[in-house]
């Protein structure tokens, strides 16, 4: 058993600096504009590193269950990301369609926006379907109070101010 700890410390480490750096690292989140890439990288690289080492401790995943999950999640991630870029600028032209009162436009990305709100909810359902193929039952609930613990310590730091503006949870 004292191996099987010695091969987690060295192995998940090098696991998440490979698994790691995706979506949440890549985008810019929000409409702001960047103020210091390379902080604003540097912090999402730490978010991330940290929120994995988590997600592995909390769930006590096993190697082979971390090579299936990550990609799992990475790839929800980048889906729900994208979905919610192409949110924010549908909602940019729906604020321009009703400065400029165009009815048919306004319908049109309305539609549109339910289209994505559908799309997402599909997106949310089809991970979680994933995840019962992955994690055990009690895993998944980890999973799940992880998340929402993660998203509430990310709040309480972007208002404590010690978390730039732009760069606090997304969803």
């Amino acid at each position: 058993m004292k191996l099987s700890k010695t091969i987690k410390k060295a192995f998940f480490p090098i696991l998440i600096l490979l698994i790691g750096a995706t979506s949440i690292i890549a985008q810019p989140m929000g409409g702001h504009p960047p103020r210091n890439d390379s902080k604003r990288e540097k912090l999402r690289e730490r978010l991330t590193m940290v929120r994995m080492w988590k997600l592995v401790e909390t769930l006590e995943l096993s190697e082979q269950q971390s090579m299936i999950f990550f990609p799992i999640i990475n790839s929800h991630e980048e889906t729900i990301d994208s979905l919610h870029k192409n949110m924010r600028l549908l909602t940019q032209k729906l604020e321009k369609a009703l400065l400029d009162e165009n009815p048919e436009e306004m319908e049109n990305i309305l539609d549109s926006l339910s289209e994505l709100k559908s799309r997402m909810v599909q997106e949310e359902s089809d991970f979680y379907d994933q995840l019962r193929n992955t994690l055990t039952l009690e895993q998944q609930a980890k999973y799940v109070l992880f998340e929402g613990k993660w998203r509430e310590e990310l709040r309480k730091l972007f208002e404590s101010g010690e978390m730039p503006p732009g760069e606090g949870p997304h969803r």
